[in-house]
């Protein structure tokens, strides 16, 4: 939905204000959009990292844990990346303007 640009916008007051304005809010969400999984990246990494040293397994299986975290950390690194490219086309947007 990210990609496709088809998540939900509350526009009901955004869409009354000039162009400019409009992009450079969009710059303020896409720049906390991408702080929220760098943080969210880094806890994981953080977690997994404990889970890693702890030897954490699961309960009957005995399957290691750490490895989960890490393809969720991973697995986030193109929600960032996509963030960013809105993020530059925000901005471009604003100096064209």
């Amino acid at each position: 939905a990210l990609i496709l640009g088809r998540h939900i916008y509350v526009e009901f007051f955004v869409v009354m204000l000039p162009r400019r304005v409009q992009a450079l809010i969009d710059i303020i969400i896409h720049l906390l959009g991408l702080a929220l999984f760098i943080v969210i990246i880094w806890r994981l990494c953080v977690y997994g990292y404990s889970l890693q040293t702890g030897g954490e397994e699961s309960a009957t299986a005995r399957i290691p844990l750490s490895p989960f975290a890490y393809s969720i950390a991973l697995a986030s690194i193109p929600v960032c990346l996509v963030f960013l490219l809105e993020l530059i086309n925000a901005i471009v947007r604003v100096v064209k303007r």
